[in-house]
């Protein structure tokens, strides 16, 4: 995979971690001067933000590299049935 596209992931996932964490703490009421009054709970909330991001960004390679692998089996099925100048009728293809 290009590393476009997992810099892109990687920006889609901090985006979204950052928009459910403004939500959660809006609607527990909480500001960012009570997380990160005392350091261990600042260093606590980081270190959660990153590993949700990581797990975020994995999670999604692998959504993406499953719709690659399928796609790219259908377009070679195709091929091989172009090739081999086989007919194809719409029962094949539905199935």
């Amino acid at each position: 995979m290009k590393k476009q596209y997992l810099f892109l992931i990687l920006i889609y996932s901090v985006v979204v971690l950052v928009g459910v964490t403004l939500v959660v703490m809006d609607s527990f009421n909480l500001n960012f001067s009570l997380v990160f009054g005392n350091l261990s709970q600042a260093f606590h909330f980081l270190f959660n933000m990153v590993f949700v991001v990581l797990s975020l960004l994995i999670l999604l390679y692998i959504l993406w590299a499953i719709a690659n692998d399928n796609s790219m089996r259908s377009v070679n099925q195709d091929l091989r049935r172009i090739i081999n100048n086989h007919q194809s009728n719409v029962r094949e293809i539905l199935s």
